[in-house]
């Protein structure tokens, strides 16, 4: 069974267990993800949206995040939308793996062991 969750364009505070869709409206969310999430797809809209994965190995999609935050285990992330110095992402322990959007991105990034850049020109820091 899937769990599917869209919240409206209020600025939405929630806690999840798992998900495998999450998106949202134009709002600033602050979603926590206690559980594993596997192949889940997360587009949080506009707003300035905050996203914690959960201590476990979690693989997602990821759009309209600004502060995304990995928890122990390893995970692998795909931004479907530009990392921008706005942004925020530290994936936290474990070995972590995060592929850019394919276009030109740029800004800084924490905690990740692998890095795949996107298909245009990248200036990434890590940190």
């Amino acid at each position: 069974m899937s769990v599917i969750i869209h919240l409206g364009n209020a600025a939405n505070t929630a806690t999840f267990s798992t998900v495998d869709t999450l998106t949202s409206g134009t709002g600033a969310d602050t979603i926590v993800l206690t559980g594993a999430i596997a192949n889940a797809s997360i587009d949080l809209g506009g707003g300035g949206d905050t996203l914690t994965l959960g201590n476990a190995t979690n693989s997602a999609s990821v759009a309209h995040v600004q502060t995304l935050t990995g928890g122990t285990g390893a995970d692998t992330i795909t931004l479907t939308t530009a990392l921008s110095n706005a942004m925020s992402v530290d994936l936290g322990a474990g070995a972590n793996k995060l592929t850019l959007a394919g276009v030109a991105n740029t800004g800084s990034v924490s905690n990740v062991n692998t890095l795949v850049g996107g298909s245009a020109a990248d200036a990434v820091t890590l940190a």
